[in-house]
């Protein structure tokens, strides 16, 4: 049944005071077409003319300073493709990048152009809000229309501008475009500026940690060593000395069918971890949850290749080396061959979460085995050195760390919670199932 007040349209219900229109006629647009191919080869570079590419376009920003400059011949040669403000772009070349979108906003006098990889869509501003256009060509219905304009091979993928004019949008009056786009436009700002905090916080947590585990906190006097400049108390360790290295060691068929599936007294949840593991929801920094978990007693998470609560873990092997991940066991964890962990020998002398703090900041690529496929193995850690202050301060300096960590995670949480907003907003608005007051 169609609720009062709505109709059916070819794409879905919509308030009755809407309509729907195809995206190229003149009452929507004066402009859809593709990008030239520009010569690049003539004159010289110059920081007033530029040229947009997919490359500097996303969703969420266009990155004009990153935009290649091209001489004044080269922007005279494709002057028709001049962008104006306001003008919409759109990727429409590239599997990985078609559909990308966003709205020009006129900087400092430059001259942009746009080129081949990219259409644009220049709106009716008399008939239409561009910012409400930006904001739907970024949502979940305009997203899933271009998905399914995509033709050519693979590698040679492409959304025809012929496809784009002929787009059916839900077109609500003039006022409610522009109230849409205002609330949408409000959250964006938020989102932004949420993200700006976090790496504002991540760049002062990269400064702090590199003078924290070079200067200590309160020291005057200072030493040489191995590995730099350090506070005269602290020593220099190999890893192998305070740490236990830890791999695989547990077939996954037998720890599948050894466990058991459920909680009971007595038993200890244990995860069996695989580098896929550390990009679960809550799995950012913690390891919290695994897609293989059994529990066990307490004799099975007291042996030598289960890997003990606090405990830092990091990839061993191939391509996920190079992502640097690190993270920190929360409960006992079996390893699969592709990962390692390094927990504290003894916690008087080594505290774990000041361990994960310093290989927070290693590059752990770095002291990978040189060998066709990357690899680290127990010959490469045991002998890495790393300064060792007295235990008190090793846990001033994880505190320090771990609050700075807190204020971030915080801040992620916030800006996970505006994404969603904006999601659930969306869907509602630019459908009209919710209607706004102008």
């Amino acid at each position: 049944m169609i609720p009062d007040g709505y109709k059916e349209t070819k794409i879905g219900l919509i308030p009755e005071d809407w309509e729907v229109r195809k995206l190229g006629e003149a009452h929507l647009s004066h402009k859809i077409t593709q990008g030239p191919n520009p010569d690049y080869k003539i004159g010289l570079p110059d920081k007033g003319f530029r040229a947009l590419k997919t490359k500097d376009l996303y969703d969420k920003i266009i990155h004009y300073n990153t935009a290649d400059a091209i001489s004044k011949d080269t922007f005279t040669g494709c002057q028709k493709s001049e962008l104006l403000d306001e003008d919409i772009l759109v990727a429409i070349v590239g599997k990985g990048s078609i559909g990308k979108s966003n709205i020009f906003k006129a900087k400092n006098g430059i001259r942009y152009i746009f080129t081949r990889a990219l259409g644009l869509i220049r709106l009716n501003s008399k008939n239409v809000s561009p910012t409400f256009f930006r904001q739907y060509f970024q949502s979940y219905y305009a997203k899933k229309y271009f998905e399914r304009g995509i033709s050519g091979s693979t590698g040679q993928e492409v959304l025809q501008t012929s496809y784009l004019k002929v787009m059916r949008v839900p077109l609500p009056p003039l006022q409610e475009q522009r109230k849409i786009a205002e609330i949408l436009t409000a959250v964006d700002d938020a989102i932004e500026k949420t993200d700006a905090i976090i790496k504002e916080t991540q760049k002062l947590k990269k400064g702090l940690t590199q003078k924290l585990f070079t200067e200590g906190v309160g020291h005057t006097r200072f030493k040489e060593t191995k590995i730099g400049r350090i506070p005269e108390s602290w020593e220099v360790v190999q890893v192998g000395k305070i740490c236990d290295v830890i791999s695989s060691g547990i077939n996954q068929a037998d720890f599948e069918t050894n466990g058991q599936e459920t909680p009971d007294t007595g038993l200890f949840k244990v995860i069996f971890m695989k580098v896929s593991d550390m990009n679960l929801p809550g799995n950012e920094k913690f390891i919290q949850t695994g897609n293989i978990e059994r529990f066990y007693d307490e004799t099975f998470v007291n042996k030598t290749n289960v890997v003990p609560p606090n405990a830092t873990i990091f990839p061993k092997r191939g391509a996920a080396i190079k992502t640097n991940k690190k993270r920190i066991s929360q409960s006992h964890i079996v390893l699969d061959p592709n990962l390692m962990a390094i927990p504290s020998k003894d916690e008087r002398k080594a505290n774990n979460r000041y361990l994960f703090c310093y290989f927070e900041m290693i590059d752990i690529s770095s002291i990978q085995e040189e060998a066709p496929v990357p690899q680290l193995n127990k010959k490469d850690i045991n002998p890495f050195l790393i300064p060792l202050p007295p235990i008190d301060e090793q846990q001033e300096i994880a505190a320090i760390l771990s609050e700075v960590d807190t204020k971030i995670a915080n801040e992620q949480a916030t800006k996970a919670e505006l994404e969603q907003l904006k999601k659930g907003l969306s869907q509602v608005l630019l459908t009209g199932r919710i209607r706004v007051k102008v």
